[in-house]
Parts: structure tokens; sequence; C-alpha cells
């Protein structure tokens, strides 16, 4: 009887148990809200602060290393002036920063950074002096990079570009001090210069749109193609270049018109100005290229170098950029055209190549006054006629002879 009254009692437990499981929770309605009961806050993520927006469009640099035969000619001081001028006739839409290294900087006359700001030169703002060590030149990579740095910090910009304003002569140089005055590339800070391939490793990094050199013979295919990641567009001349330089007071708003600046409308007025003079006094080169065509351009170069060419037995046939035949700035075209080992069908798919990453180009029929231009094809370039000579001046450091010219049998003898 125990028993069984035990059982029956285990059984109703056990079904207890197995109702209580199966049985599920009525759910939680909440409560209505209202202004007994509001709405609890969410927790919400903290907002990002906003990057602070960028009005001005462009900053130009206007890089002048004149502690040279320029500078004490006034000729920086002259520009400087043109620059004034053309700010009274239209401010611009942008802010134009100047470094400027004058005469005597071993006396104390340091390099300064400034901004102009109107048409009266009183009214520039210093926006740093650089009282350092005359033992630092403005062809020194790290004051380059200084520069460049200081500019972006103080004349913040959503577009950047320079403006090169010295002696140069084009590829053929050393760093430092030259031992000739054929040995400069870019700039002369008291006889101090900078080697294109310095200038290269100083400048990718930074985003400039465009560079524009004001000074002599840099529009050859080794300046372009060691300079094409540092710009999309650069500007430059075959030739000298007169010591007065570009007309900035018919030139400067061409470098601030809305989008981007007209760099070939700053060529196209330069040369328009020098085109009108006449006698000795006229003459002027001008190129324009588009770096990201120059990559196409080496490969067509290239592909003629490795079909064993070889180069004109006498290069003073071959159109000179300039009197000064030391230089080695031969007119490209016209070297490849008295190359021997070229045929015309690929002498013409390496012209388009050519006329692919030229966007302007114009001489006049005479430069230093009376050296013929009789052919201008828009790009100078070496010539290579011995393989030691690609070391004469560092010409075997350019990645033009890396990339190209060495790839010519001629030059593996």
């Amino acid at each position: 009887m125990t028993t069984k009254i035990f059982r029956n009692a285990l059984t109703v437990l056990f079904c207890a148990l197995l109702w209580a499981c199966n049985d599920e929770p009525e759910p939680l309605v909440p409560e209505p809200v209202g202004p007994d009961n509001p709405q609890p806050e969410q927790p919400t993520e903290p907002e990002k602060p906003s990057e602070p927006e960028i009005k001005n469009p462009r900053t130009v640099l206007l890089y002048i290393v004149a502690d040279n035969s320029l500078g004490r000619g006034d000729y920086d001081s002259d520009d400087l002036r043109e620059i004034h001028l053309a700010l009274a006739d239209k401010p611009i839409d942008g802010r134009l920063v100047v470094y400027h290294s004058r005469p005597g900087t071993d006396t104390g006359t340091h390099p300064v950074l400034y901004e102009i700001v109107s048409s009266d030169a009183t009214q520039d703002v210093e926006l740093k002096a650089y009282p350092d060590d005359p033992s630092v030149y403005s062809t020194d990579e790290s004051r380059m990079r200084e520069v460049l740095d200081d500019v972006r910090q103080l004349a913040q910009a959503r577009d950047y570009g320079i403006i090169f304003w010295s002696h140069a002569t084009g590829w053929r140089s050393e760093d430092g001090q030259a031992k000739s005055p054929m040995m400069r590339s870019f700039g002369d800070d008291r006889r101090h210069r900078m080697k294109i391939t310095t200038m290269a490793r100083t400048l990718c990094g930074y985003d400039n749109s465009f560079i524009y050199f004001d000074c002599c013979l840099m529009a050859t295919a080794e300046v372009f193609y060691e300079l094409r990641d540092c710009a999309k567009i650069i500007a430059a001349s075959g030739a000298e270049v007169h010591a007065e330089g570009m007309p900035y007071n018919i030139t400067l708003p061409y470098f601030f018109t809305e989008g981007e600046a007209d760099i070939e409308g700053v060529a196209k007025a330069t040369f328009e100005y020098y085109d009108a003079r006449t006698g000795s006094d006229r003459w002027s080169t001008q190129t324009v290229v588009e770096t990201s065509q120059l990559d196409n351009l080496a490969k067509a170069t290239a592909q003629l170098m490795s079909q064993g060419i070889e180069p004109p037995a006498n290069t003073t046939k071959v159109q000179s950029y300039s009197p000064t035949r030391s230089y080695c700035i031969f007119d490209m075209e016209d070297y490849f055209e008295q190359s021997v080992g070229i045929t015309p069908e690929q002498l013409e798919t390496w012209r388009t190549a050519l006329s692919s990453a030229i966007i302007y180009k114009a001489a006049t029929p005479k430069v230093n006054g009376s050296h013929s231009i009789r052919r201008y094809c828009g790009m100078g370039c070496n010539i290579v006629t011995d393989p030691e000579n690609a070391f004469v001046s560092g010409y075997n450091e350019l990645a033009w002879w890396r990339d190209v010219v060495s790839r010519n049998p001629f030059y593996q003898k």
C-alpha cells in the first residue's frame, strides 16, 4: 500500500515537473512611453571629428635660387616686381609663396619664405626665415624638403605646383660644388648644384600637379623621365632662356585658373612674348609634357635602341639646342632620323609616342641671338657615341640610361 502511494506521488511530481518545463513564460510587454514613463536614452557612438575643409584651391611655390650671377644682376627682383604688377590688375584665387635665396647668404642675408598677397610689396607676409649655417644650400635635398614641408603646413591647399627659378643645364651635373660651369643641372647656390636624380628623390612623394622650370635647358628626355612621378605636367625650355625669364606680369593668372592650372597657357604666353621681339633679342623655346605618357615614350625609344641602332658618326650635323655643344642636348627626332638601323615604320611608331607625350611645343628660328633652330621636336636628349661616354657627368645614373639607352647592344660591346 505504502509503495503504491509512493509510486503515485512520484508520478504526480514527474508530471508537475514536465508541465513546468513546457510552460512558456508570458512575453514582457513594455510599458507605453509617456510623460510618466519616458523612453530611456540609447547609448550613441561619439562622432568622429570632421576634417577641416581646405578652402584654398591652389598654392604655387616659386623656388628662387639666386645667390649667383642672376641675383647679382637683380633679375630675381625684376621678376618679383612683375608679379606685384600682375596682382595690381587682378587678384589670384590661391596663394603664391616664394622661397627666396638671395645674394649674400655667407654674409647674413639668409633665405626667407614669404607670401605675396597684393600689388604692394610692403604687404608681403613673411612665413619663415631660415637663419641657419651658410653651409646649408638651397640646392641641398634637406633644404628643399624642409621648404616643401613648410609650404604644406603654412599654406595648405587642395592643389600644389612649383616654379623653379635659377640656372640649370639639363641632365649634366653632379651634386655639391660643380667642377666647371658645364656641370650644373638645377640651381646655382654659391656654385653648389642639384643633380636631377637628387631632385627626383626629393620631389617624389609630394603631390605637385605641375613643375615649371624658369631656367635653361631642362626640356630633355632625361629630365622629364627622371621627374615623371613628381608631377602630372612639366614645362621647360629646350634651349637657354633669357636672363629675365618668364614674363610673370603676363603669365601669373594662368597658374591660378579654376580647376587645373593652365600650364600650356603659361608656356604659350611666354613664347609669344619673346617671339614678338625683333633681331637677336627674339628667341624662345617652350615644351609642356604630360608625364603619364612618358613611360610609353620610354618603351618606344627602348624598342628602337634594342634594334642595335648606331648613333650618327658626326653629331655636329644633329640639331643642338644650344651653341654650347658640350651641354649635350640634341633634338631627339633629328638624332633618330640620322641614326643607322631605323626603318621608316619604326620611326613613325616612335613619333606617335612622342606626340602623345608633348602637349605643347614652340621654338623661334634662332636662340641665343644667332644659333639656328631648324628642328625642334620639343624634347632634347644626349647622344652616347661611345659606351665610355655613358659615364660622363653621371649619365649612367639616370633612369633614361637604365631603362632606355642601355638597351642598345651597340653600347654593350
